[in-house]
């Protein structure tokens, strides 16, 4: 067991068949910073995604939670262990209110920060799933996985498809948690969001991990930009 705060990943890999989509990967999240994932459409990111969050096996190479080794186990069980996520694709329950949809992530905690956040899901609190537009349904999506209070948290492009409204609510509120220690990882495509939000950047180019610093290097790197392109 090491001292390391946060979650890590340690020469993952997995393959569909013949194809190699995350080989030997290794990547660090700190806890009280926010370490975004950039790689073309196809690079494995969402991949590595649901492999974090469990929802994927991995063939090989250990994830790390505050320096304890994770067993392979399925999702259910790293949302015990105060990990919490949002996917492309929300989804909910479509008779679920969104007040009913927060409530219950939150559980008996009464810690999880409290921001414009809550003002904007009043809006619309007690429509039910069905009833939201893309962005409501994306918005109380991540409302409720930061309910929570987790100790990981894990972004698939949480910022896309909002009004700048939204987007600004949702960085607030990625800035409220990081205070809590919270290490936060997100894919995003928006570089002046990492640029502003993010202490780390990692590029992610067929599986690897091909650059790994401040979002600024990142995104003055020729080759950096060669690979995105």
């Amino acid at each position: 067991m090491s001292n390391l705060s946060g979650l890590y990943a340690k020469g993952i890999s997995k393959a569909f068949g013949a194809r190699q989509v995350l080989d030997d990967l290794s990547l660090d999240c700190p806890a009280g910073t926010i370490t975004g994932i950039v790689g073309r459409n196809g690079s494995g990111k969402s991949t590595l995604l649901r492999g974090l969050t469990g929802q994927l096996a991995l063939d090989r190479g250990e994830v790390l939670l505050n320096g304890r080794r994770l067993p392979s186990e399925p999702a259910w069980r790293r949302a015990r262990r105060a990990m919490a996520w949002t996917f492309q694709d929300v989804s909910a329950p479509i008779g679920m209110r969104v007040n009913e949809m927060v409530a219950l992530a939150r559980g008996a905690n009464t810690t999880a920060p409290r921001d414009g956040l809550s003002e904007a899901l009043a809006a619309f609190e007690h429509q039910r799933w069905s009833e939201l537009s893309f962005g409501q349904r994306k918005l109380a999506a991540f409302a409720a996985a930061s309910a929570r209070a987790p100790k990981v948290l894990l972004l698939d492009e949480p910022i896309a498809g909002l009004s700048g409204g939204y987007a600004d609510l949702v960085a607030a509120s990625l800035e409220a948690l990081k205070q809590t220690g919270c290490a936060i990882f997100l894919i995003e495509h928006d570089r002046s969001f990492l640029e502003r939000h993010a202490e780390h950047v990692a590029v992610l180019n067929q599986g690897r991990i091909i650059f790994a610093g401040a979002p600024q290097s990142a995104f003055g790197s020729e080759a950096v930009l060669e690979a995105l392109a």
